[in-house]
């Protein structure tokens, strides 16, 4: 079988709130989805294993409204004119109690709150169920889900200035011996850090270029060696981060602390997690200890169905065939219901281990948020040639259809109508339809 995926990266950078901080959030979506006919899951609580309809409102046991009937139909527009015709996927996870940094571990329960949605614009109005109607025939069936997540893991209480001073004071640090003690638990963290693939007996590898692909090289690293499960390799990288210095008030006579975009070593931990296959998470070594791991819902579910012995057949990102379609998009479903602090959690201690001890007399705990997140969908032709006959057609819709801005951002560059064009890039975007290089419909 041969494979169409569509792939919609989000708009949005969506953060994992407890649901007693999104109330204001929740109240704008829930308007949005009733505009927009959403049919799916909007909240379950592994707690109780409630679930709810978006039209539906929803008491916490703090007596909060999560979910209000009076939202502004211009929102609803405006969201609709965002999400087009394609569906729009946004999940948020977090442990209810307390969160941020300084959230004691008794204080913060198990039981999860998992939200999300899909929305489509009328009943038999959206692009993509047009579609799957007109060339039914011509296919075995849809899978939708998750392609390529990447998550950030910020320690919030020293991620801004006023918490890092706050947290300074409570350790009695002054300014004057901020840097010195900074560079000791770097060096700290990266001896841990290392130290994990050292006891694995994988390499360490010092990248140099940021021309080299490391995925692919992680990838060859794994095929040489026969690595199926754990640590693949480790590497070490210096990249631009978020982080702190010392600047010196003439004016006011006295040394300021000020967050500032700087460079520093990033440690790479590519691996084959049992659960979410392969992967990579990085930790930058300065403060304040950014955390960020990138997954695949693709490989993901490739892992599901092998631990149900369903045959598939895989190309690339794109599944060409999968033996019980139904059960795999069941599968799908259920990643949507991960308990995402905890799965994360542990990967984020195993790059660090020595977390916990640096923080000991005051816990740091890490606040998760989607940074990027993508929503495909893999339609099944039954043959080459139905697809080879349908191909050029998509080419020239989109070819006359998208436009630069729309290309750009898929490349990761900011639109010009957000007044943030990437300085960086000096080429230009220019598409034709009188040359197309073979390949794989993506």
């Amino acid at each position: 079988m041969y494979p169409l995926s569509l792939a919609k990266s989000s708009d949005v950078s969506v953060s994992l709130f407890s649901p007693s901080q999104s109330v204001s959030l929740l109240t704008k979506l829930s308007g949005y989805l009733r505009f927009a006919q959403a049919s799916r899951r909007l909240l379950h609580t592994e707690r109780d294993d409630r679930r709810i309809c978006p039209v539906n409102a929803y008491r916490s046991s703090a007596g909060n409204d999560l979910l209000n009937s009076n939202t502004r139909i211009a929102n609803a527009y405006a969201f609709l004119y965002t999400i087009r015709s394609f569906a729009e996927w946004l999940f948020m996870v977090a442990p209810f109690g307390r969160d941020g940094g300084g959230c004691k571990k008794e204080t913060a329960p198990e039981a999860m709150a998992v939200f999300c949605c899909t929305a489509t614009i009328a009943k038999g109005g959206s692009f993509m169920q047009s579609f799957l109607r007109k060339y039914q025939k011509a296919t075995i069936g849809v899978v939708n889900g998750f392609d390529r997540l990447l998550f950030r893991g910020t320690i919030r209480l020293i991620a801004s200035v006023s918490g890092m001073m706050s947290y300074l004071y409570r350790k009695n640090i002054l300014l004057k011996d901020f840097g010195q003690w900074a560079e000791h638990l770097s060096a700290e963290v990266v001896s841990a850090s290392k130290q994990v693939a050292v006891d694995a007996g994988r390499p360490i590898e010092y990248i140099r270029s940021s021309s080299i692909d490391k995925e692919d090289y992680a990838r060859s690293i794994a095929a040489r060696d026969g690595i199926k499960n754990g640590l693949i390799c480790l590497f070490t990288a210096v990249e631009p981060c978020q982080s702190f210095d010392i600047h010196k008030n003439r004016e006011a006579k006295k040394l300021e602390l000020v967050s500032r975009q700087r460079k520093c070593l990033w440690i790479y931990h590519y691996m084959i997690h049992p659960i979410f296959g392969f992967m990579h998470a990085r930790i930058q070594t300065w403060l304040p200890l950014t955390v960020k791991l990138c997954i695949n819902g693709r490989e993901w579910l490739s892992r599901q169905l092998d631990n149900e012995n369903i045959g598939y057949i895989r190309r690339a990102n794109c599944f060409a065939d999968i033996q019980d379609i139904p059960r795999a998009q069941k599968l799908f479903d259920e990643q949507l219901k991960s308990n995402w602090p905890q799965l994360l959690g542990s990967i984020q201690q195993s790059i660090n281990p020595l977390h916990t001890e640096l923080f000991n007399d005051f816990p740091l705990y890490y606040y998760w948020s989607a940074d990027e997140s993508e929503w495909a969908t893999d339609i099944m032709f039954k043959s080459h040639e139905q697809l080879a006959r349908l191909y050029p057609h998509l080419l020239r819709y989109g070819m006359t259809v998208f436009q630069s801005k729309d290309v750009m951002r898929f490349l990761g560059h900011a639109s010009p109508e957000c007044k943030k064009v990437n300085a960086h890039f000096k080429g230009q975007v220019v598409t034709d339809i009188k040359h197309r290089p073979e390949g794989h419909a993506r």
